[in-house]
């Protein structure tokens, strides 16, 4: 028999699905009895305003208190996608680094030309200020001592000193 493995991403879609799944109970068992079709809307707004004025236990032991309208949001869900509705979506984060600022920061890394030292054959005089420093201003011995921070090297997957 061949047991997999989980790996870290893995467990960690897990262990969110299982949160996002406990989440969605508790909006269940807090909205099951406003949701009744069976009641009008004069009799769904006393039971949905009572909710709201206490607390409940929530999904994870802590003590909550949920507004009217977090309540008439999570009925809507409920009639419009059942249980399905009441699940939390992952976050949508767009990126805050417009896609052209991007592409100019690759462009511009790609065009980098690496210095060599003179005579050393060590890549990289590098200021305080990250930028390529003149020879003079720099000795390579400086960069082998550590009073310089390693130049980037994204082809190697690490620093070059």
């Amino acid at each position: 028999m061949r047991r997999s493995t989980l790996t870290t991403a893995d467990e960690q879609a897990r262990v969110r699905a299982e949160r996002a799944r406990q989440v969605a109970l508790f909006r269940y068992r807090l909205t099951q009895d406003v949701i009744d079709v069976r009641l009008s809307s004069r009799q769904r707004g006393p039971l949905v305003q009572a909710l709201a004025d206490r607390e409940h236990d929530g999904p994870f032991g802590e003590k909550v208190t949920v507004s009217r309208q977090t309540i008439d949001r999570w009925c809507r869900w409920w009639r419009a996608e059942g249980f399905a509705g009441l699940v939390p979506q992952p976050a949508q984060v767009p990126a805050r680094t417009p896609g052209e600022v991007l592409d100019m920061a690759a462009g511009l890394k790609r065009e980098a030309k690496v210095r060599v030292c003179s005579g050393s054959g060590h890549a990289a005089c590098v200021s305080s200020s990250s930028r390529l420093a003149p020879p003079d201003d720099l000795s390579c011995g400086n960069v082998r001592q550590g009073g310089v921070p390693p130049w980037p090297d994204s082809r190697a997957g690490g620093l070059v000193a």
